[in-house]
């Protein structure tokens, strides 16, 4: 299967996770009037639902991950799995904390968001600047292919470092909120 159009999909999907990353990062630390307001609207459209977006979020990632593994036929490679290891298990905590409204049980996932986020980062890390690899992975899969490069930076890891922020910032946000 030809994978380039649903790369460019996530691609773009991406960016947007990106932009809403930005925007969250400084509504949540800005202190001028604009961005209280920005703060209100935020909580005016998307209420109680905060923590079913952060679903939403790790459903998509997880559907990403198995859409690439089974249906393109990607191998995964070491870094791959453990990321998988940190998003899976987000799928059920959030529904959880989203069922139950309850920003307490979803803050129960910020050990893996943070985990997954520092993998991330470290898989990008290393297809940026292959000779900065420790032997993370196999030479039958390494972690350096970049398997997804579109738009000149964004690739697999780039696109679960965009999740796992956003993310991250939903469960600030909607603990900051009860």
């Amino acid at each position: 299967m030809d994978p380039s159009l649903a790369n460019r999909i996530f691609a773009l999907v991406t960016v947007l996770i990106l932009i809403a990353d930005v925007g969250m990062l400084a509504v949540l630390l800005g202190k001028s009037e604009s961005l209280r307001r920005a703060g209100d609207w935020i909580d005016e459209v998307f209420g109680e639902g905060t923590l079913w977006i952060a679903w939403i979020v790790a459903l998509g990632a997880l559907a990403g991950s198995l859409f690439y593994s089974e249906i393109v036929g990607f191998k995964p490679c070491q870094l791959c799995w453990y990321q998988r290891f940190a998003w899976y298990p987000l799928v059920i905590v959030l529904l959880v904390a989203a069922i139950r409204k309850s920003p307490k049980i979803g803050m129960w996932a910020l050990p893996l968001v943070a985990i997954g986020w520092g993998l991330s980062v470290y898989h990008y890390t290393i297809q940026l600047f292959p000779g900065l690899d420790a032997g993370a992975c196999t030479t039958e899969v390494p972690c350096t292919v970049r398997w997804i490069w579109e738009f000149g930076f964004i690739s697999i890891p780039l696109m679960s470092f965009a999740g796992l922020t956003l993310v991250g910032l939903l469960l600030l946000w909607a603990r900051k909120n009860t």
